[in-house]
């Protein structure tokens, strides 16, 4: 599961980015079922880049860069490179990073066509300093069929540990009159490497991603300006290696202005997994996210979110008890109801109280059914150093009780600066372990320091 935020500023001399991304991923607990990837070896939770360039020329752009990771073996790379334009809209790349994290060298190629043609290839060498060296490339293109249309294809390759790598995107993107948009995607991906039948064994005993799977997607949106904004995607996977899966997977929302000061929000994330061998077997996942936004424009100082959220999360049994892992089948449901106030008592003070409530049952096949009460508060001051950065200091508790005891607390330091007028994005350290979002099940290792992009509706 993968979270990335993004913000940019280009006002033609100056460019900077910064990037913020968090992933979880679980690993078997015998490491001998899985191939080494540069995943599995050096993985981590939380990360972020930042690059900020300068063009002394029209044609020349010259960046500096720094990525690290904020939790963990803290690894770091810092470096930089250059933006050429060799010839009329043909661009050339060129950058070089290293740290405690390895070395990367990137050289690509950049072609505009014309204002609705472009085509690029890149290549990328990555160097950790231990084990065999990652080498990867990508070709791609994309074509405007009209103003308000465009079709794009890539093939990648990458080759590591003696594993070989490759994939082909297809797709199309489009707008549909004044108020429809759509997207639709095909993609193959293939590993083919010296320990395939290794690979697949490794998969029909530990359930590991394996050599080829089809996936097919698309994504079809509604806006009628501010007022109703509307999307709906669907995804269809097929892994025709052990063990054979289909998948797929909606997310769909929407947004309604009732009027200037309320709006309503609503969520639907939904996905069913069929194992086709062994067993033929089914799991299946849903969110649902219900809620209304409160912010009156005459008295802006006030702002009220209120949020109901529906959680179903069946896996299928044969990922609990594997040749690689033994663990109990559970399968959960939880309802949870999250508060939100914010109030400036003055220009250069606010504060902000959060109150939620989650009740989850857990049923496994060697107990009853058992329920377990979640409680978190939080008190935050924001003091409003000027009129765009502020410093937060913050005291939450959760509270755990009936299927089982747990009391924590503690502070929560920050410092934010507002980018536009409803985004702020912040770094802070965490004194707890614990995250303040009750639709995640805890596990205790939010500890440290962290990013964090908050909006308002």
């Amino acid at each position: 599961q993968n979270h990335i935020g993004q913000l940019g500023y280009d006002d033609g001399r100056y460019l900077g980015e910064v990037e913020y991304i968090e992933q979880r991923t679980d690993f078997p607990a015998n490491p001998r079922n899985l191939n080494e990837t540069l995943l599995s070896e050096f993985p981590f939770d939380r990360g972020v880049a930042v690059k900020a360039g300068y063009r002394v020329t029209d044609s020349i752009m010259p960046y500096g860069k720094f990525q690290m990771q904020m939790k963990g073996d803290n690894l770091y790379q810092l470096g930089g490179g250059v933006r050429y334009e060799v010839t009329n809209q043909i661009f050339a790349y060129l950058e070089e990073m290293f740290g405690n994290a390895g070395d990367a060298t990137y050289f690509g190629l950049e072609k505009q066509h014309n204002s609705r043609s472009r085509s690029y290839a890149n290549i990328r060498m990555r160097d950790r300093g231990i084990g065999e060296k990652t080498l990867s490339s990508a070709i791609g293109s994309s074509y405007s069929l009209s103003e308000k249309s465009r079709v794009f294809s890539e093939r990648e390759y990458s080759t590591h540990q003696s594993v070989d790598g490759f994939a082909d995107i297809l797709g199309i993107s489009g707008e549909m009159h004044d108020h429809w948009d759509y997207e639709a995607r095909y993609e193959r991906r293939h590993l083919d490497n010296s320990s395939t039948r290794l690979l697949d064994i490794s998969a029909a005993n530990a359930l590991a991603r394996t050599n080829t799977f089809n996936t097919v997607s698309g994504a079809l949106a509604y806006a009628d300006g501010k007022k109703l904004r509307a999307r709906t995607y669907l995804e269809v996977r097929r892994d025709q290696d052990a063990p054979k899966l289909w998948q797929w997977v909606t997310r769909n929302s929407v947004e309604y202005h009732i009027n200037e000061d309320l709006s309503y929000l609503g969520k639907v994330d939904f996905g069913k997994s069929r194992f086709t061998d062994p067993g033929d077997d089914v799991a299946d996942f849903m969110e649902l996210s219900t809620g209304f936004a409160y912010r009156p424009v005459d008295f802006d100082r006030f702002n009220m979110l209120s949020r109901y959220t529906y959680v179903r999360n069946f896996a299928d049994d044969v990922q609990f008890t594997t040749g690689s892992f033994s663990a109990a089948e559970t399968d959960e449901t939880a309802h949870i109801i999250a508060v939100d106030m914010a109030y400036d008592l003055h220009r250069l003070l606010g504060v902000v109280e959060k109150i939620a409530y989650k009740r989850s049952m857990l049923d496994t096949p060697y107990s009853a059914e058992s329920v377990l009460h979640n409680f978190l508060w939080a008190h935050r001051f924001n003091f409003h150093v000027t009129r765009k950065w502020d410093v937060a200091a913050e005291y939450r508790m959760l509270w755990q009780f009936d299927a089982a005891q747990t009391l924590k607390h503690g502070p929560l330091l920050e410092i934010d600066r507002e980018f536009y007028e409803y985004v702020r994005m912040g770094v802070g350290y965490n004194f707890t372990d614990f995250e303040d979002d009750l639709r995640k099940s805890n596990g205790f290792t939010s500890h440290g320091p962290f990013v964090r992009m908050t909006g308002k509706f």
